[in-house]
This record gives structure tokens, sequence and C-alpha cells, in this order.
């Protein structure tokens, strides 16, 4: 059978990445897929609630800014980027 320019002999029916370098892109798509995933949650239930965006923007404001929870009323866009940057960065490790 011919393995064609590559050397390798293609595989029919493949389940998982043959190199290195595919298991880091399928890992960082499944991480950005389940963080996505995890943020429109939220981001519905905060809809419904009547205050878009305001649990990335609480957990950011404890986290960064250093607020108690309870202290927390409104949106704060500067805690929403900082929690999105740390989101993305967790899930796309974790992935």
């Amino acid at each position: 059978m011919a393995s064609g320019a590559t050397g390798r002999t293609p595989t029919a029916g493949r389940t998982g990445p043959n190199t290195p370098a595919e298991f880091i892109v399928e890992a960082l798509f499944a991480g950005l897929l389940g963080g996505s995933a995890v943020a429109l949650f939220f981001l519905v239930g905060d809809v419904l609630d009547g205050q878009p965006y305001f649990t990335p923007s609480l957990i950011g404001s404890v986290l960064f800014q250093g607020v108690a929870a309870e202290d927390v009323t409104g949106v704060s866009l500067d805690a929403v980027a900082s929690f999105s940057v740390l989101h993305v960065l967790a899930f796309t490790a974790l992935g």
C-alpha cells in the first residue's frame, strides 16, 4: 500500500491526534468550546435576571479588585474583561 509523500500510512477511522501539535490544537479547541459553553450558560442566566455580565463582573471584582462579594451591585467592565481573560486561559489550559 502506498504511503504517499509523508511516509505515513493513512489510517481509516482515525480516533485521535497523531502528533503532539494535533493534540495541542484539539486540546485548545476543546478548552475554548467548553469555556464558551460555560460563559454562555451564565450569560443567559444573567440576561434572564436582568443584569447581563453580572456573574463575570462579580467574580472579577472579587478576584482582581479585592471587593467583597456582597458589595458588588453593578457591572464593572474592567472586572468582566479581567475575568474573561482568566476564564479563557484556564479553560484553554485545561482543554
